[in-house]
């Protein structure tokens, strides 16, 4: 589902004279094309579909009529688009950087292991130089080889845009944090010293792992009521984002994943990297003006803390963690200094789910093409402003 929402309005000199005050809500997002099917490059590839009308569109503006006492009036309205709230996932496909750990800089992985500061350096114009240069096929992907990071820096295709990304996802960036401090827990608490959990890789030490989960999940359970990745009957798990934020901040929770840890050094650890990636997060989906540099100064801190503490292989830096705690600052910075929780996409996902009930409940189920265009017309309905 593809969405737009009117995010500001200026007026000649500049000077705003509106602001969506939730852009991320559900009523807010006006869809404007629906795709079957799961989040890959040819289904996302429809937006290139876009492309051409949004650069004329930019270029050329918008004439708007109004009514101004009892008269029609027309305003040319100058228009600036802005691509935002997308998950990793969505991001990879739309910006042709599947291949890198980050769309955002050319770090390595290896590099992601050892540095502590990093820099937003790619762009989509950086991309397409890329393409131009190693050339594309028909489908306009990059010819590949082994050990060809310096010449494709993860490139693997052109991108879908030609706009910039703003691949911000405060709640996926919040639900995969969790996720990886969870698994970080789980290994201390198991004693397992290796990241991977595959049963080929981890041979007789994966059923300590599966025990210390099932145990600190029963735990958590009984003393807290947190339901700490369960399998979810109507799919997915059941980590939502009130639960992942009740693990990160409670006090209780905190000090359950400690106590079979090995050593007093050892607990410490873990309860500040709890502490460091909360507040982290917080700080991020925050909507309030934010410290810029003192905030840069603690995530440079809390990466090294992470490099130092914990290690490759025993831990590995996530994608959604290396943003999170490698960029965010700067993704504050480039929002104007203010937190990225306007931006966030929990408004998407609630508008997921009124698609789905529309699609079931209220739309012909004579053909696929019926079937969207009346969930198509709900969702207009539920958008509508003047409602």
């Amino acid at each position: 589902m593809f969405c737009f929402c009117i995010i500001e309005i200026k007026d000649s000199n500049g000077k705003s004279v509106w602001q969506e005050p939730r852009p991320g809500a559900p009523h807010t997002q006006r869809p404007f094309a629906l795709r079957p099917g799961k989040e890959t490059i040819t289904s996302l590839n429809v937006f290139k579909g876009f492309t051409e009308e949004m650069v004329e569109i930019e270029r050329n503006g918008v004439m708007l009529q109004l009514e101004e006492s009892e008269q029609m009036k027309e305003v040319m309205v100058n228009v600036e688009f802005k691509i935002s709230m997308l998950d990793r996932k969505a991001a990879d496909a739309v910006s042709g950087c599947g291949g890198a750990p980050c769309d955002l800089c050319f770090s390595s992985t290896t590099q992601l292991r050892q540095q502590s500061e990093f820099s937003v350096e790619r762009t989509v114009q950086s991309t397409l130089d890329i393409c131009t240069r190693l050339g594309t096929d028909t489908s306009g992907e990059v010819p590949r080889s082994v050990k060809d990071w310096e010449e494709r820096f993860g490139v693997i295709r052109e991108p879908a845009t030609i706009h910039e990304l703003e691949s911000t996802a405060p709640l996926h960036q919040l639900l995969r944090g969790m996720d990886w401090t969870w698994k970080v827990i789980v290994h201390e608490n198991a004693g397992v010293r290796q990241w991977s959990e595959s049963k080929t890789s981890c041979g007789a030490t994966y059923r300590f792992i599966t025990a210390a989960k099932k145990k600190l999940q029963d735990v958590i359970k009984r003393e807290t009521g947190l339901k700490i990745d369960y399998v979810n009957p109507s799919g997915g798990t059941t980590t939502t984002g009130n639960v992942a934020w009740g693990f990160l901040t409670d006090e209780r929770v905190r000090e359950i994943v400690v106590r079979d840890v090995s050593s007093r050094e050892r607990k410490m650890a873990v309860q500040e990297l709890m502490e460091r990636v909360a507040v982290n997060l917080k700080v991020l989906s925050s909507k309030k003006r934010i410290d810029v540099h003192m905030f840069r100064e603690y995530q440079k801190q809390t990466y090294a803390f992470i490099i130092e503490k914990f290690p490759f292989p025993s831990v590995d830096i996530s994608p959604t963690i290396h943003k999170t705690i490698g960029h965010g600052w700067q993704l504050i910075l480039n929002n104007g200094g203010r937190g990225l929780g306007m931006l966030t996409e929990s408004g998407l996902e609630a508008l997921n789910k009124l698609l789905r009930r529309f699609r079931i409940q209220l739309s012909r189920k004579i053909n696929s093409a019926a079937s969207l265009n009346d969930t198509l017309i709900r969702l207009w309905g539920f958008t509508d402003p003047k409602k």
